[in-house]
């Protein structure tokens, strides 16, 4: 799909080339602005872009005909036109048109030629950019038009359908009914292309503001409960699959196919609610409840161990059968938490739109915008001082460079000078080449956008890049050597200074705080798990000694999610927001996840009453145990950066269950009562549920391309 925008993007580029690189247009450059501003993964997007880049420029041609009629052209004005244009637009809550408003103002305020009659200025650009909006959204239609949210919505839909489908097949196959397993993994296989496929549709969308209500629908939490519905299934499958033969499962078909048309009708419900159907009355909307159903086929196997009816069945047969209920049972919660998720979902306002409602701008936002507006006010002082040609482009890297915190600054800084880097080397390869024509300019459009992805940088980068080829190209092609050299010199110089601003004040945000406070939840997840075993291996009752490790955990997920929801109001550049805002859900989805699943885990452990089994099989526990715990610990240590290459933390227990298998035929397990053997497999059955979701988590870490070798 990177190939598609980018040959997208290179026939706009092209068209607007042939159109208008032999007109007499006064400012060629911003119909190629415009263009790259709006071009986008998807059709909604790409208007929305479009409108932000032309009401942007009107804001800032009203504020600086203000500014420059009231203070003239200078240093100050410019610093002070891009403060006020910026928080008019965030008082009115206009987050389209921001960026482009205060650098624009800027701009105006601070170029004697662009600020000498401002109004004109801005009915030029305004207009000049509207040529761009226009071409980028028509090829944006005509070719290859996505709709990321419809198309997710509508994944998770199939993905559902298959689910309930499935199970049916499963429940239907315990019942000695005849369900082809060939038809079951049909189902499952299809999740996973679905899946995979709404995985790689997020990660393109994640750009502009049809990636921030992505990432506030909270797509990373979605997807992470699709795979472990999957993977609920896959294991269920196993089951029914080793033991068809089962003499226990066929006793509770009954009551099996009641909770399978309960999920059945739990899954009709968030289908509509998915679609929408419901959300006027989502509050009205009752569940299903499923619960009631796995605590009474619970409770008639309970009836069957006081009787000891339960031991005229094989062990294998009453193990599997607790097994397949353990699975039922994550099943259901993970579909009443998906319903009821969706059921309570915020509704995501459109953005932007032409409402004139005052909304509160939070003190460390108007600090940034403060501190922004004197840096650039600086730069341009400094700029005029070395007569520097391309001035321009020093305000524009500063802008991009002045983020909310020093990590977030260096990585747009980054993207912004080496992506500028990239469109540099490939203009002058092209135009001492093949020369300045339409063909050109696409061709140098579409190896700018797969040489800046290919080296790891996303919009933030190739947008600088592309627009560098493009004008060197197109206006620069006699002499594109000095302006090449002067755009990325001084882009250079914009970002230097807005690190430097930083280091003299840095701020205090809570995007800051978020990374800190997930390291160090993350450890304690691990510390927790760590206790929850040995306690459990040394037959202690561990509820006393976790309770305050568990208490800290619950405060951190809430503390986190406060942190987020403030981060949503804090700027951070445009393109490079969603991303950073999905890696946060993808953390805290997880954690949430993993932090249920040690307590289930600790709830198993402390019903065991006996350690007689687990004593005889303490070598391969501690393994487990130990090989767990070092997937915590990298996963603390990698937060905020990239997730080593990790172990596959399931190979103990395909270890431990090799082992069980071999002491099967020598009768071994025999001198153990069911019970005893109940209360290990439950533990066993934990521990894997833990090692699992850390897995996935490992296997699926942002920005981190896996291939799922283990089906999970």
């Amino acid at each position: 799909m990177l190939v598609k925008h980018a040959l997208k993007t290179a026939i706009a580029a092209g068209i607007l080339a042939a159109l208008f690189q032999n007109s007499d247009l006064a400012h060629i450059q911003y119909p190629v602005m415009g263009l790259l501003a709006t071009m986008l993964s998807s059709v909604g997007d790409t208007v929305k872009a479009g409108w932000g880049r032309l009401g942007g420029s009107v804001v800032a041609g009203v504020f600086s005909v203000l500014i420059v009629g009231t203070f003239g052209i200078s240093p100050i004005a410019a610093g002070s036109a891009f403060i006020l244009a910026s928080l008019f637009c965030e008082v009115l809550g206009w987050k389209a048109l921001v960026g482009q408003a205060g650098i624009i103002a800027a701009l105006i305020a601070a170029e004697p030629e662009l600020g000498a009659d401002p109004a004109i200025y801005t009915v030029h650009r305004v207009f000049d950019n509207s040529i761009g909006v226009f071409v980028a959204t028509a090829v944006t239609v005509l070719f290859w038009p996505e709709r990321p949210r419809l198309t997710l919505q509508n994944y998770l839909v199939r993905v559902l359908g298959n689910c309930n489908q499935c199970l049916q097949k499963i429940v239907s196959s315990v019942g000695g009914e005849a369900s082809p397993l060939i038809a079951i993994e049909q189902h499952t296989t299809e999740m996973y292309c679905l899946i995979q496929q709404s995985d790689s549709l997020l990660s393109r969308s994640l750009y502009g503001f049809l990636g921030r209500q992505l990432v506030q629908d909270n797509w990373s939490d979605l997807l992470a409960t699709e795979r472990r519905l999957r993977r609920h299934l896959l294991g269920m499958t196993r089951i029914v699959k080793d033991d068809h033969q089962n003499s226990l499962m066929p006793l509770f078909s009954d009551q099996l196919q009641r909770l399978a048309e309960e999920v059945s009708d739990l899954c009709a419900v968030t289908t509509e609610l998915i679609r929408g159907g419901m959300a006027a009355k989502a509050a009205a909307v009752e569940l299903p409840h499923l619960s009631h159903h796995l605590a009474g086929m619970v409770d008639r196997l309970g009836q069957m161990r006081a009787t000891n009816s339960l031991v005229s069945y094989p062990i294998h047969e009453t193990i599997q059968f607790y097994s397949l209920l353990s699975l039922l049972t994550r099943l259901s919660q993970d579909l009443e938490q998906l319903a009821d998720k969706l059921q309570h979902q915020e509704k995501v306002a459109e953005l932007p739109g032409w409402q004139f409602k005052l909304h509160p701008v939070p003190a460390p936002q108007v600090k940034h915008y403060l501190k922004t507006g004197i840096a650039l006010g600086l730069t341009i002082a400094i700029v005029d001082f070395a007569q520097l040609p391309y001035g321009y482009y020093a305000a524009l890297g500063l802008v991009v460079g002045m983020q909310p915190t020093l990590g977030k600054g260096l990585s747009a800084g980054k993207q912004r000078v080496l992506g500028t880097a990239v469109g540099a080397l490939v203009a002058i390869v092209l135009v001492n080449t093949l020369g300045s024509n339409p063909f050109t300019v696409g061709l140098g459009m579409m190896a700018t956008i797969v040489g800046c992805a290919r080296l790891g940088m996303d919009m933030a980068g190739y947008k600088g890049g592309c627009f560098l080829m493009a004008i060197a190209i197109m206006i620069h092609s006699s002499e594109p050597n000095s302006y090449i050299w002067g755009r990325f010199s001084q882009t250079l110089l914009g970002v230097g200074i807005a690190i430097a601003v930083y280091w003299l004040f840095p701020a205090d945000t809570a995007a800051q705080k978020i990374d800190p406070s997930l390291h160090q939840a993350f450890g304690n997840l691990g510390q927790l798990y760590e206790q929850i075993v040995t306690n459990y291996l040394q037959g202690i009752d561990s509820t006393a000694t976790t309770a305050k490790l568990s208490e800290q955990i619950r405060q951190a997920i809430k503390t986190q999610t406060s942190l987020q929801t403030e981060t949503k109001l804090e700027l951070i550049e445009d393109f490079r927001a969603a991303t950073i805002q999905r890696r946060w859900n993808f953390l805290i989805s997880h954690e949430r996840a993993l932090f249920s699943s040690l307590l289930s885990l600790q709830q198993v452990a402390v019903s065991s009453t006996s350690t007689a089994m687990s004593d005889s099989f303490l070598a391969e526990l501690q393994t487990a145990m130990q090989t767990t715990s070092l997937g915590f610990q990298a996963v603390a240590a990698a937060i905020p950066d990239q997730l080593p290459k990790a172990p596959n933390l399931l190979t103990p227990f395909q270890v431990l269950e090799q082992q069980m298998e071999k002491l099967r035929p020598t009768q071994t397990m025999s001198k153990y009562d069911v019970n005893q053997m109940i209360a290990f497999f439950g533990v066993i059955s934990a521990l894997q549920e833990v090692a699992e979701n850390l897995n996935q988590m490992s296997q699926h870490w942002p920005g981190k391309q896996v291939a799922d070798q283990s089906g999970l």
